[in-house]
């Protein structure tokens, strides 16, 4: 077969192995010399078997969409077409070594039919689910201190290696010049001076004590004391301020319905073959003997 990536392939095939079997009757597209003229673009054939462009189309919606992207190119579906028709080529060569006769295939066939049809049913049942935002907003409710933050604080830092230089910075900021310009000048910490010396957002238990207590004794716009640490002379400033409180709703409802989605999905799924096997009249035998 073609060197389309054998993982990739892998998927296709499994993906498509209940609608293979149509193929393998002629009906998905018809056999060569049916297409009327003006319908469907033929793009190959193989033993007198026509693969129109809306039989290709029909054929990808059954592909994992990550699969689809790898093929989402003229080049990559060249590459599909030739290895969906070198699928096929087998199939008609087994077909025609009476393979299908064969109790195991036929057994392999009955069971990718139902793995296929299984898990449409579970799709079915997980596209019906939503979440309402009274769910959204009972859940925010009853759950207040997953919402919880702490005071956090947006911060600068300069970082030199002797008090004399840190003080002289203070004063030159305080004086009026531009905090970032002097952290890319001045500062130690090389990741940090090329954002002007800011390091985000910060919120206690990230930093040294010694620091942490400097940052958060400060308000917006506020410059701090120098502070030692094994790193060196620390000047910080604060930019911005955020108290301990709660994150509003609004801020967090759309990640909310994602995550409660999830777990509606996820506890759907889990009953979904529980609930079939008992409307069947499903019975397991222990001891492998029917009462």
């Amino acid at each position: 077969m073609s060197s389309w990536p054998n993982h990739q392939l892998l998927k296709a095939t499994a993906a498509m192995a209940v609608f293979g079997m149509t193929l393998l009757q002629g009906t998905a597209s018809g056999p060569a010399g049916q297409q009327a003229q003006g319908e469907d673009k033929v793009l190959a054939e193989i033993d007198g078997f026509q693969l129109t462009a809306s039989a290709l189309e029909s054929i990808l919606q059954v592909i994992p969409e990550a699969t689809r992207k790898d093929i989402d190119t003229p080049e990559g579906r060249q590459r599909f077409i030739r290895n969906y028709l070198e699928q096929k080529a087998m199939a008609l060569e087994a077909q025609a070594l009476g393979l299908m006769q064969d109790p195991v295939v036929q057994k392999e066939i009955e069971f990718s039919r139902e793995q296929v049809l299984s898990e449409a049913l579970q799709k079915h049942v997980v596209q019906e689910i939503q979440v309402t935002d009274a769910e959204i907003e009972a859940y925010y409710e009853q759950n207040r201190e997953e919402f919880k933050h702490p005071v956090m604080a947006r911060v600068s830092r300069i970082l030199v290696g002797r008090q004399e230089e840190a003080l002289q910075i203070i004063s030159r900021a305080e004086a009026g010049e531009s905090f970032a310009e002097l952290a890319s000048a001045h500062s130690k910490d090389i990741r940090s001076k090329q954002r002007g010396g800011r390091l985000g957002w910060v919120r206690p238990g990230q930093m040294e004590p010694a620091v942490e207590q400097v940052i958060f004794g400060l308000g917006p716009g506020q410059i701090g004391p120098p502070v030692r640490t094994v790193q060196g002379w620390h000047v910080l400033q604060v930019n911005d301020r955020r108290e301990a409180g709660y994150m509003a709703l609004d801020t967090v409802r759309e990640p909310l319905r994602v995550q409660l989605l999830g777990e509606k999905r996820n506890q759907a799924l889990q009953s979904v073959g529980q609930e079939a096997f008992q409307r069947r009249g499903g019975k397991i035998y222990p001891d492998g003997q029917q009462p």
